[in-house]
Protein backbone atom coordinates (compact mmCIF):
# COMPACT_ATOMS: atom_id res chain seq x y z
CA UNK A 1 0.00 0.00 0.00
CA UNK A 2 1.46 3.80 -0.56
CA UNK A 3 0.91 6.74 0.67
CA UNK A 4 -0.52 8.17 -1.70
CA UNK A 5 -4.55 7.58 -1.01
CA UNK A 6 -6.47 6.01 1.86
CA UNK A 7 -7.49 2.52 1.80
CA UNK A 8 -10.95 2.73 1.99
CA UNK A 9 -10.88 5.78 -1.18
CA UNK A 10 -13.41 4.80 -3.70
CA UNK A 11 -13.98 6.59 -6.93
CA UNK A 12 -17.56 7.84 -6.56
CA UNK A 13 -19.98 7.58 -9.10
CA UNK A 14 -22.70 10.35 -10.38
CA UNK A 15 -24.91 7.14 -11.33
CA UNK A 16 -28.98 7.16 -9.90
CA UNK A 17 -29.53 3.48 -10.41
CA UNK A 18 -27.88 0.87 -8.71
CA UNK A 19 -26.10 -2.48 -9.86
CA UNK A 20 -24.58 -5.31 -7.43
CA UNK A 21 -21.13 -5.18 -8.02
CA UNK A 22 -18.73 -8.26 -6.69
CA UNK A 23 -18.80 -8.23 -2.71
CA UNK A 24 -21.46 -7.07 -0.56
CA UNK A 25 -24.02 -4.39 -1.63
CA UNK A 26 -25.81 -2.75 1.10
CA UNK A 27 -28.75 -0.99 0.82
CA UNK A 28 -32.43 -0.04 2.22
CA UNK A 29 -35.48 -0.18 0.37
CA UNK A 30 -37.48 3.16 0.53
CA UNK A 31 -40.53 2.16 -1.54
CA UNK A 32 -43.01 -0.09 -1.44
CA UNK A 33 -45.34 -1.66 -4.03
CA UNK A 34 -48.38 -1.06 -1.97
CA UNK A 35 -47.47 2.71 -1.54
CA UNK A 36 -46.93 3.29 -6.03
CA UNK A 37 -43.30 4.08 -4.78
CA UNK A 38 -41.76 0.78 -6.39
CA UNK A 39 -43.10 -1.30 -9.07
CA UNK A 40 -42.55 -4.85 -10.95
CA UNK A 41 -43.10 -6.17 -14.25
CA UNK A 42 -41.26 -7.78 -17.10
CA UNK A 43 -38.00 -6.11 -18.55
CA UNK A 44 -36.24 -7.39 -21.88
CA UNK A 45 -33.80 -5.75 -24.29
CA UNK A 46 -34.11 -4.31 -27.67
CA UNK A 47 -31.66 -2.81 -30.32
CA UNK A 48 -32.80 0.72 -31.82
CA UNK A 49 -32.14 1.76 -35.35
CA UNK A 50 -28.91 3.32 -33.83
CA UNK A 51 -27.67 -0.07 -32.57
CA UNK A 52 -28.17 1.03 -29.20
CA UNK A 53 -29.58 -1.34 -26.54
CA UNK A 54 -31.57 -0.44 -24.26
CA UNK A 55 -34.26 -2.02 -21.81
CA UNK A 56 -37.98 -2.15 -22.43
CA UNK A 57 -40.40 -2.63 -19.11
CA UNK A 58 -43.95 -3.81 -19.21
CA UNK A 59 -46.67 -3.62 -16.32
CA UNK A 60 -47.86 -7.18 -15.14
CA UNK A 61 -50.47 -8.85 -17.33
CA UNK A 62 -49.47 -6.74 -20.78
CA UNK A 63 -48.81 -8.89 -23.76
CA UNK A 64 -45.60 -9.01 -24.74
CA UNK A 65 -45.05 -9.89 -29.06
CA UNK A 66 -42.34 -12.28 -29.55
CA UNK A 67 -41.11 -10.72 -32.13
CA UNK A 68 -40.43 -7.57 -29.76
CA UNK A 69 -38.04 -10.43 -28.45
CA UNK A 70 -34.07 -10.60 -29.34
CA UNK A 71 -32.07 -13.45 -30.49
CA UNK A 72 -29.38 -14.98 -28.17
CA UNK A 73 -25.89 -14.43 -30.09
CA UNK A 74 -24.55 -17.48 -28.36
CA UNK A 75 -27.59 -20.02 -28.48
CA UNK A 76 -29.71 -18.37 -30.78
CA UNK A 77 -32.69 -18.26 -28.59
CA UNK A 78 -35.03 -16.05 -28.20
CA UNK A 79 -34.22 -13.63 -24.63
CA UNK A 80 -37.21 -14.03 -22.97
CA UNK A 81 -38.46 -10.98 -20.56
CA UNK A 82 -37.32 -11.70 -16.90
CA UNK A 83 -39.77 -10.23 -13.91
CA UNK A 84 -38.05 -7.38 -12.62
CA UNK A 85 -38.84 -5.26 -9.12
CA UNK A 86 -37.45 -1.86 -8.98
CA UNK A 87 -37.43 0.06 -6.05
CA UNK A 88 -35.71 3.04 -4.24
CA UNK A 89 -33.04 2.46 -2.40
CA UNK A 90 -30.48 3.95 -0.10
CA UNK A 91 -27.29 2.70 -0.93
CA UNK A 92 -24.32 2.61 1.79
CA UNK A 93 -21.94 1.77 -0.51
CA UNK A 94 -22.18 4.74 -2.08
CA UNK A 95 -24.26 7.20 0.30
CA UNK A 96 -26.88 8.08 -1.81
CA UNK A 97 -30.34 7.26 -2.96
CA UNK A 98 -30.65 5.17 -5.97
CA UNK A 99 -33.32 2.99 -8.33
CA UNK A 100 -32.17 -0.86 -7.68
CA UNK A 101 -33.73 -2.61 -10.27
CA UNK A 102 -33.24 -6.51 -9.08
CA UNK A 103 -34.15 -9.49 -11.68
CA UNK A 104 -32.22 -11.86 -10.43
CA UNK A 105 -34.86 -14.89 -8.87
CA UNK A 106 -32.64 -15.75 -5.65
CA UNK A 107 -32.61 -11.83 -4.67
CA UNK A 108 -36.59 -11.75 -5.74
CA UNK A 109 -37.17 -14.61 -4.03
CA UNK A 110 -34.70 -13.78 -0.42
CA UNK A 111 -36.29 -10.58 -0.21
CA UNK A 112 -39.74 -12.03 -0.75
CA UNK A 113 -39.16 -14.60 1.95
CA UNK A 114 -37.69 -11.93 4.58
CA UNK A 115 -41.04 -10.25 4.48
CA UNK A 116 -43.30 -12.43 4.38
CA UNK A 117 -41.39 -13.94 8.13
CA UNK A 118 -43.01 -12.45 11.11
CA UNK A 119 -39.54 -11.52 12.51
CA UNK A 120 -38.02 -9.57 9.29
CA UNK A 121 -41.07 -8.31 8.31
CA UNK A 122 -41.33 -5.01 6.17
CA UNK A 123 -37.71 -4.48 4.48
CA UNK A 124 -37.95 -0.65 4.86
CA UNK A 125 -37.12 -1.54 7.84
CA UNK A 126 -33.95 -2.72 7.95
CA UNK A 127 -30.98 -3.47 5.77
CA UNK A 128 -30.13 -6.16 2.92
CA UNK A 129 -26.82 -7.35 1.86
CA UNK A 130 -26.28 -8.64 -1.68
CA UNK A 131 -23.18 -10.18 -1.87
CA UNK A 132 -22.08 -11.26 -5.69
CA UNK A 133 -19.11 -13.60 -5.84
CA UNK A 134 -18.32 -14.01 -9.39
CA UNK A 135 -15.19 -16.33 -8.78
CA UNK A 136 -16.84 -19.29 -10.50
CA UNK A 137 -16.87 -17.90 -13.54
CA UNK A 138 -20.64 -17.88 -13.02
CA UNK A 139 -22.10 -15.45 -10.91
CA UNK A 140 -23.49 -16.46 -7.91
CA UNK A 141 -25.75 -14.40 -5.15
CA UNK A 142 -26.54 -14.28 -1.27
CA UNK A 143 -28.70 -12.36 0.66
CA UNK A 144 -28.22 -11.55 4.22
CA UNK A 145 -30.68 -9.30 6.35
CA UNK A 146 -28.75 -6.79 8.86
CA UNK A 147 -30.43 -6.21 12.42
CA UNK A 148 -33.70 -3.93 12.53
CA UNK A 149 -32.56 -0.38 12.92
CA UNK A 150 -34.00 3.13 12.34
CA UNK A 151 -32.82 5.17 9.39
CA UNK A 152 -30.53 8.26 9.80
CA UNK A 153 -32.91 11.16 10.03
CA UNK A 154 -30.77 12.96 6.97
CA UNK A 155 -30.96 9.90 4.71
CA UNK A 156 -35.37 10.07 5.61
CA UNK A 157 -35.04 13.99 5.05
CA UNK A 158 -33.67 13.36 1.93
CA UNK A 159 -35.37 10.97 0.17
CA UNK A 160 -38.56 13.07 0.97
CA UNK A 161 -37.15 15.85 -0.88
CA UNK A 162 -35.74 13.91 -3.71
CA UNK A 163 -38.37 13.20 -6.56
CA UNK A 164 -38.35 9.76 -7.46
CA UNK A 165 -41.19 8.68 -10.26
CA UNK A 166 -40.54 4.83 -10.57
CA UNK A 167 -43.40 5.04 -13.40
CA UNK A 168 -41.29 6.44 -15.63
CA UNK A 169 -39.33 3.58 -15.64
CA UNK A 170 -42.11 1.82 -18.13
CA UNK A 171 -41.82 5.02 -20.75
CA UNK A 172 -37.89 4.62 -20.73
CA UNK A 173 -38.28 8.26 -19.37
CA UNK A 174 -35.89 9.42 -16.73
CA UNK A 175 -37.56 8.91 -13.22
CA UNK A 176 -36.17 11.75 -11.51
CA UNK A 177 -37.51 14.22 -14.10
CA UNK A 178 -40.70 15.82 -12.58
CA UNK A 179 -44.36 16.08 -13.53
CA UNK A 180 -44.36 12.78 -15.96
CA UNK A 181 -46.85 11.40 -13.29
CA UNK A 182 -47.11 13.43 -10.51
CA UNK A 183 -49.41 11.17 -8.34
CA UNK A 184 -47.21 8.50 -7.92
CA UNK A 185 -44.23 10.09 -6.23
CA UNK A 186 -42.51 9.26 -2.93
CA UNK A 187 -42.59 10.82 0.38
Amino acid sequence: MSDFLPEEYKIPTESRYMKFVEGANTFRILGSFLEKTAIMGYVYWITDENKNRKPVRVKMGIGIPTENFEEDTRTGELQLPRHFWALPVYNWNEKRIQILEITQKTVLNAILVLSRNKKWGDPKQYDITVSRDDSTGKTAYSVMPEPKEELPKEVTETYKKTYINMNALFDGTDPFRENIYPDTVNG
